[in-house]
């Protein structure tokens, strides 16, 4: 699942983190430090497990010896953490650390995200899983299963991944579905603002005074991101009487 933590950077750290945007991936000699295993790092923010992780995978693999499906699930949920990471970096936010434990994984990142950006943010999770299914599955029809271990780990990686995906999209805190599944709704909003914003703006309408006269106002009224409140349903709505209206003298 995928943690965010809304914080303003200080001075100094956007500044280190400029310096740094540069890096990207990067693995490094593992070193243990603090109950953390340190094993590479995403631009300047480390990717760390820690010493539960093991357990969590004898877990979810139901308590049995499965060293294959042991080693896919971790691999799994890194991925999934690291979905959420190169989301974050994509919408220009600042990723802090990238960590998998017993009890799952968590991205933590910084920045002021809009409501688009977060939900995309936590639908980089599943969309890293995806990734992998992709590549996982495949290889498992082509490569002869000639050991158990091997068999254990591909499980892990399809079926096991399978699963974890639709854990994480049940909407509900704290897993990732409860601000993923509000995407579809903000991009359908976002759709209407610009349809509206497009409609407010045609050349025809500048013959109406009304519509001269309503588009000083709409402008500064309308925002992509936001909800539809009642004066957003009240621009739609002008908008669309005024682009009927488009072709009158």
């Amino acid at each position: 699942m995928g943690f965010e933590r809304s914080e303003h950077l200080t001075e100094r750290h956007a500044r280190l983190t400029i310096k740094h945007m540069a890096r990207g991936f990067r693995l490094i000699r593992p070193r243990f430090s603090e109950g953390w295993l340190h094993i590479g790092f995403l631009s300047n923010a480390p990717i760390r497990l820690h010493w539960s992780a093991p357990l969590g995978a004898f877990f979810f693999g139901g308590f049995r010896f499965a060293p294959g499906f042991w080693l896919g699930f971790v691999i799994v949920i890194l991925i999934h953490e690291l979905g959420h990471a190169f989301v974050v970096r994509k919408a220009r936010q600042t990723v802090l650390s990238v960590d998998v434990s017993g009890l799952g994984g968590v991205c933590q990142w910084v920045g002021n995200a809009s409501p688009i950006e977060r939900a995309c943010i936590s639908w980089g999770g599943v969309w890293g899983q995806m990734a992998l299914l992709a590549i996982a599955f495949p290889l498992s029809l082509l490569l002869p299963m000639v050991h158990p271990i091997q068999a254990e780990f591909f499980d892990a990686l399809i079926r096991g991944n399978l699963f974890l995906a639709a854990l994480n999209l049940l909407p509900m805190p704290p897993l990732d579905g409860a601000e993923a599944w509000k995407l579809p709704k903000l991009l359908w909003n976002r759709r209407k603002m610009k349809a509206a914003r497009k409609a407010v703006r045609e050349p025809a309408s500048g013959k109406l005074p009304s519509a001269r006269s309503y588009l000083r106002v709409v402008p500064n009224e309308v925002d992509d991101d936001a909800p539809l409140n009642e004066s957003a349903r009240k621009a739609i709505e002008r908008a669309k009487e005024i682009s009927r209206k488009k072709y009158l003298n």
